[in-house]
């Protein structure tokens, strides 16, 4: 949230920038968001007028904003993960586990932006 706020980025701003640095469809986030098309479309108006979208998707400034968001959100994250080598594996097996359960419950939709693959029905 840091990064994005020290670039001028509110949350729909953000959404749109990361969809389409990833070219995911605006349906996804809108969907799965609950962003109005109206909202959707006056955060992409903003991004053009930054020079960070065209019509083409997004921008040489769009993707280097993008990707100096994302190298710092890494850096001051890096704190957090500062543990060892099993407790990381410990937290990602519990985290993978509450995704799962999420996911089969509709809390998390498939497809999503977030990289979960579809649910397991199997339990």
């Amino acid at each position: 949230m840091a990064a994005l706020v020290a670039h001028g980025l509110g949350p729909s701003e953000a959404l749109v920038l990361f969809a389409r640095s990833e070219t995911f469809p605006d349906e996804l986030f809108t969907a799965n968001r609950g962003w109005s098309e109206a909202e959707w479309q006056a955060a992409a108006e903003s991004l053009r007028a930054r020079g960070l979208l065209d019509d083409g998707g997004i921008t040489a400034a769009g993707r280097t904003l993008h990707d100096l968001i994302e190298s710092t959100t890494d850096t001051l994250a890096a704190t957090l993960y500062s543990v060892s080598e099993a407790e990381l594996n410990a937290l990602s097996e519990r985290l993978g586990r509450l995704a799962g359960d999420l996911a089969r419950q509709g809390a998390i939709p498939y497809p999503n932006p977030i990289g979960l693959p579809a649910p397991d029905q199997s339990g």
